[in-house]
């Protein structure tokens, strides 16, 4: 996920350029294995080892100690500097060993790779140089009607089909003398490894490594998973009268990362010789389109490649330094979430943060049976039978394929067309336009964007700053979405009178951003002293009233007790019944004395970077660490205890912060309990899920 992320590498940048190889003690390597599912998981240095003396040589990354800033933040002399330094920690390594085999290096990435015998292992397990050791686990494939779906010809109506832009393809190459690639192809590249025993090159003459015309050509369909990348290609950026790509002007960087695999050990059984892909060749891959950035505008890289089954960031991986130096480049990475038909999981290398992981969904917009489905999916497309150039048949040949293989390719053309109508947006404003604007798919109570690229480009033409609305005129009024419960403009507020169903109600209103400060002045009306309200920021609500966001909720429990402060996220609940979905509780403050019953209380969030704030009359009263929160809309929401019930809106007021904006001033912060990032804290009993918040029965929560 890209969105709202302040990179603030400026301060970062001296430091890990002059940190260098670690002084002093030596701390050990952290070591990742084959898990068994296609991914890897932490190991001990005694199972490396044996995977080694079980193989003979068993192909490594090998992640290095040395200082690391993406390029883009660097001026040309710190990238020669990073450089130098990571090719110094390279050959300082390699010297240590007797005779290396295979190795890769990374020009731009303080990595290596190569073909490690058990001696090997034992030499880097000791080196200072090395930080990481990882084995090498093959990938596979992640298997214009639907440019219909997602809006695009409304972007072709307007002139922008992809025109001076770039789309980057890392797969199995493409089929060169296909129609829908005439005179679009820019640039070839091929990165293909020899591991005895294990894999062949499909490069050229058998090589490593190779540049120029042909390299990239598609490797033959007779070999399992072959023809692929000329499938993805199509969707991205082909022009192709029966099946036209979604930016068909767009011109195409084809790299092959595939290599041919004579086993069932790697293929599976019955599926040998096949086609995979080493992690390493697609980082070399990667670099290839950092190096072509100097001279070409590159709209987004997509890789449709995945395995395992990760259900959390995998930032250790060695990609993300490559992938983050692209993005400070401005160059998004597109990534296949993976076909596992997983909930809550998907594969590698879609699980680093800085990856834009894409889902599946169907022509009936919904969430394709065989996609992998979570919070880190950023996007959804689709990518259900889609119809693309294939490589056999004639040259003007289609055919039909599933997979969110398919998925991605339709979001990494998308980037072209956005790119071109808005060439100065920066990609996480891009993101955000995109998961702002899509259609929402749900699925495991979990919805996610459809992404809509009409709206998503007039999001960007218009997305405001600030927006107040003190509710002095119907016209304030109306700019708020009735989403759940009875409001209306009484006077000079905006009223919701409470029902006993549905259980919330909840009014919207569009402010897009990661990084914001909401300030709501509210009161509740009540006859028994016994009452939940808020505002839920980052707020999504689909088509069966699912909620999706961060509760900010201050309540009375009872008339003689103090007030509460809670902050919940909140992934699909029922916002009629209070049930349904995982509702995480991640602040807990009990007796706060902020809250001033019967009266008009200010309520103000404060969110930058993944750290929310919560001030109740200007006192901070809870707060919380959670970063998967970033795009969505400003609510206003009423538990519903009853007709008799009301919720007052005066005013409501939201800008976007600039750096640093979040060290406000307050009278004084209370004692609360915080769960630590990542994690939440227990419920009690009666605590459940959104309708215990709501004043309801206490469903469990997740």
């Amino acid at each position: 996920m890209i969105m709202g992320r302040r990179h603030r590498l400026a301060a970062a940048v001296a430091a890990a350029l002059a940190a260098g190889l670690p002084a002093g003690a030596k701390s050990a390597p952290s070591i990742a294995i084959a898990d068994g599912r296609g991914g890897t998981a932490a190991a001990a240095p005694e199972a490396l080892l044996a995977r080694a003396a079980a193989r003979g040589r068993l192909p490594v990354i090998v992640g290095l100690a040395a200082g690391f800033v993406p390029e883009g933040a660097l001026d040309a002399d710190a990238v020669a500097a990073q450089r130098a330094g990571i090719a110094a920690a390279q050959a300082a390594l390699l010297a240590r060993l007797a005779a290396p085999h295979g190795v890769k290096r990374f020009a731009t990435v303080p990595a290596l790779a190569l073909q490690a015998s058990e001696a090997d292992l034992r030499t880097i397990l000791a080196a200072p140089e090395a930080a990481q050791v990882t084995e090498e686990v093959p990938a596979p494939p992640a298997l214009a009607e639907s440019a219909g779906i997602i809006d695009a010809p409304k972007l072709w109506k307007k002139g922008w089909r992809g025109a001076g832009q770039a789309v980057a393809v890392l797969d199995t190459g493409v089929r060169r003398n296909h129609r829908a690639f005439a005179r679009r192809i820019l640039s070839e590249a091929c990165y293909s490894a020899n591991v005895d025993g294990d894999s062949s090159s499909l490069c050229p003459d058998g090589a490593d490594a190779a540049t120029g015309p042909g390299t990239a050509q598609d490797c033959p369909t007779s070999l399992a998973g072959c023809g692929h990348g000329t499938h993805v290609a199509g969707i991205a950026m082909g022009n192709h009268p029966d099946a036209r790509g979604i930016a068909h002007q767009a011109q195409l960087i084809a790299i092959k990362v595939f290599s041919r695999f004579e086993t069932e050990e790697f293929c599976g059984a019955g599926s040998a010789p096949c086609a995979l892909s080493w992690p390493s060749d697609q980082m070399l891959g990667l670099e290839r389109v950092l190096e072509l950035a100097d001279e070409q505008t590159i709209a987004a890289v997509n890789i449709s490649i995945g395995g395992g089954e990760y259900a959390g960031h995998c930032d250790g991986n060695t990609m993300k330094a490559v992938i983050d130096s692209l993005l400070s480049r401005g160059i998004p990475t597109v990534i296949a979430a993976g076909n596992n038909y997983l909930n809550g999981k998907v594969g590698a290398p879609g699980c680093i943060s800085s990856a834009v992981t894409v889902g599946s969904t169907t022509k009936d917009d919904d969430v394709s049976d065989f996609s992998n489905h979570a919070r880190m999916v950023d996007l959804m497309a689709p990518g259900s039978d889609i119809t693309a150039p294939v490589a056999d048949g004639d040259r003007g040949a289609t055919g039909v394929k599933s997979g969110t293989s398919m998925a991605a390719p339709h979001v990494a053309g998308a980037w072209a067309l956005i790119r071109q109508a808005h060439p100065e947006a920066a990609p996480d404003e891009v993101a955000r336009a995109l998961v702002c604007t899509g259609e929402l798919v749900t699925r495991n109570y979990l919805p996610r964007s459809r992404i809509d690229l009409d709206a998503a480009e007039r999001f960007l033409g218009s997305a405001p700053a600030e927006r107040r609305w003190s509710f002095t005129t119907d016209r304030q009024a109306a700019q708020w979405v009735p989403n759940l419960g009875d409001w209306a403009r009484v006077g000079n507020t905006l009223q919701a009178t409470g029902r006993v169903s549905p259980r919330a109600s909840l009014a919207s209103s569009p402010f897009c951003v990661g990084d914001m400060e909401v300030t709501a002045q509210v009161r509740r009306v009540d006859p028994d002293g016994v009452w939940y309200s808020g505002l839920l920021l980052f707020s999504r609500i689909d088509a069966q009233a699912r909620l999706s966001g961060l509760w900010f909720s201050f309540q009375r429990d009872s008339s003689e007790e103090p007030g509460s402060a809670r902050i919940w996220a909140l992934d699909g609940v029922d916002g009629i019944s209070g049930r349904g979905g995982p509702a995480r509780l991640l602040c807990r403050n009990d007796r706060t004395r902020a809250i001033r019953a019967g009266e008009f209380n200010t309520l103000k969030v404060i969110s930058e970077d993944g750290r929310h704030r919560f001030f109740i009359n200007n006192r901070e009263v809870c707060g919380a660490d959670e970063a998967s929160y970033t795009t969505g809309n400003v609510a206003v929401m009423m538990g519903a205890d009853g007709p008799e019930h009301i919720y007052q809106v005066n005013r409501v007021h939201a800008r976007t912060l600039d750096d640093g904006a979040s060290a406000a001033a307050a009278a004084g912060a209370e004692a609360h309990e915080r769960a630590a990032p990542g994690a939440a804290l227990t419920v009690v009993t009666g605590e459940g899920a959104l309708a215990a918040a709501l004043g309801g029965d206490g469903a469990a929560a997740d």
